[in-house]
């Protein structure tokens, strides 16, 4: 764990924006965008938010085991964003509005965390938040935790293991119909939480901090030095009440939990709905069993298998929370069921030059949230040898929107059917680009025309190319035509 006193802190109250402008632009520009500034650290900081709930899968929904009792709640708050610092498309930020200002971002290499500060003997709110970013110093030893996965990947040691057979898993994976991105690898991911989750973080609202953790994992993966089109999709989170837990739980040693979590969520993946699951806990992870560490010591964040990615019996992590920085562990965890190693790996030595996600202890520096070109390296060759073919789809993107339509199975193959205008934008000119709607630049379904979101112009360009098949064109009650 990283010491409370490596981090410092400030009280803020962010002070909402708004958009003092005339124009059509900066009208639709305040009613698609939120913006904050804050005050800290010596310095203002104007957020600029957008919303952002692609990491949740269509399909998403939380589900409560109580006892005997089980139950589904699909109701999800729309209140999570993403955005730029200060205008700087090199920053980035990952943050919920649920209940207060509540995530990180990122500026000039410098990460901040930010969430409401409750006052427990008060029945009010002023809006006060905490801000806080861990100091620029050299963590101690005793301050350092490590993460134990070691050795060969899965596959390298057991060649003939039958869940890389792409032939067996499509006939598994029945739940797949369509290969909408050849280039894009999705990850749908199941996360559980134990019952020391629910109750140290009873002043929160659980599942916000849960998915607010998740939509920073989603963009960890997004980042350009992956070097890899990776989708995280948070498919379910479970709570796995008081008796699982208990049972999960029964001793404190890290490759015990793993092994009896793995068990449970190889029994509830029946439908094979999901690649991967995730454990999130607040009890201390002693590694007793693992070779070449102490025993007596309590100090693992998080645990899995090294490469093993689509086996339904292994393709699972426990991981413990610590707040915001989870999102690392997370992220690392699951690099390892991908059979990414550590940074300082031997096999890692001549690529690497720093310690980025994939270092072997939490350290906090400049590169912390960066993939080392080890790690790139890696990731492009195991996706290249279509080692996890289970990946090479997307979840049932739009699928409620299509499902009255005459033309849905046609209109499902086609890219613009999963792809909307913003979307083809952005894979266009880039990510701060999304689809001229003021303008009119002739009839719809021809030339796709985009505008710079942060721009304060108006301007719309185009590189002529159509919008793509399977675009909505029109809505009505009794049809929506398609571009065909």
């Amino acid at each position: 764990m990283i010491e409370q006193e490596q981090f410092i802190y400030e009280i803020v109250i962010p002070q909402p924006l708004s958009f003092y402008r005339k124009s059509i632009h900066q009208k639709r520009l305040s009613e698609t965008f939120l913006s904050y500034r804050i005050y800290c650290f010596n310095q203002i900081f104007d957020l600029l938010l957008v919303k952002d709930k692609i990491f949740l899968s269509p399909s998403f929904f939380v589900q409560y085991f109580n006892e005997n009792q089980t139950w589904i709640n699909r109701d999800i708050k729309d209140c999570f964003y993403k955005g730029y610092v200060n205008r700087n498309y090199l920053s980035m930020i990952s943050i919920s509005l649920c209940n207060g200002l509540f995530g990180t971002f990122i500026y000039h290499n410098t990460e901040y965390f930010i969430e409401p500060k409750y006052d427990r003997n008060s029945s009010s709110w002023n809006f006060e938040h905490i801000i806080y970013t861990h100091r620029d110093l050299s963590l101690s030893k005793e301050s350092i935790v490590h993460c134990p996965v070691d050795g060969k990947p899965y596959f390298e040691e057991h060649h003939n293991y039958h869940y890389y057979r792409s032939h067996e898993l499509t006939q598994i994976r029945r739940k797949r119909q369509y290969d909408f991105d050849s280039m894009a690898t999705h990850v749908e991911i199941l996360v559980a939480y134990d019952d020391s989750i629910k109750e140290f973080h009873s002043e929160i609202d659980i599942k916000s901090y849960i998915l607010t953790l998740f939509n920073y994992v989603s963009h960890l993966y997004s980042d350009a030095s992956i070097g890899n089109n990776i989708k995280i999709w948070l498919v379910k989170l479970i709570e796995l009440g008081k008796d699982l837990s208990n049972h999960i739980e029964s001793t404190d040693d890290a490759a015990d939990i793993l092994n009896k979590f793995c068990i449970w969520q190889r029994d509830y993946n029946i439908q094979e709905t999901y690649d991967a699951a995730v454990l999130l806990t607040r009890i201390p992870l002693c590694h007793k069993h693992v070779p070449h560490t102490i025993d007596s010591k309590c100090d693992t964040l998080g645990l899995t298998e090294l490469g093993t990615m689509c086996n339904i019996t292994s393709s699972c992590v426990v991981v413990r929370d610590n707040g915001f920085a989870t999102a690392f562990t997370i992220a690392h965890e699951i690099a390892h069921l991908f059979g990414i190693r550590h940074d300082n790996d031997k096999v890692c030595l001549d690529l690497n030059e720093e310690q980025n996600i994939m270092a072997t202890s939490l350290v906090f520096n400049h590169n912390h949230y960066k993939w080392s070109n080890c790690s790139r390296h890696y990731f492009t060759q195991y996706l290249e040898s279509d080692r996890y073919p289970c990946l090479n789809n997307i979840p049932n993107y739009k699928s409620l929107l299509f499902q009255d339509l005459n033309n849905k199975q046609k209109a499902g193959e086609l890219p613009g059917s999963f792809s909307d205008l913003d979307e083809q934008c952005r894979r266009a000119f880039g990510i701060h680009f999304e689809y001229c709607k003021d303008l009119s630049h002739g009839s719809k379904c021809t030339h796709l025309y985009c505008r710079e979101i942060l721009s304060y112009s108006s301007l719309c360009i185009t590189n002529h190319a159509h919008w793509s098949d399977g675009t909505l064109c029109s809505e009505s009650r009794s049809e929506i035509k398609v571009r065909l």
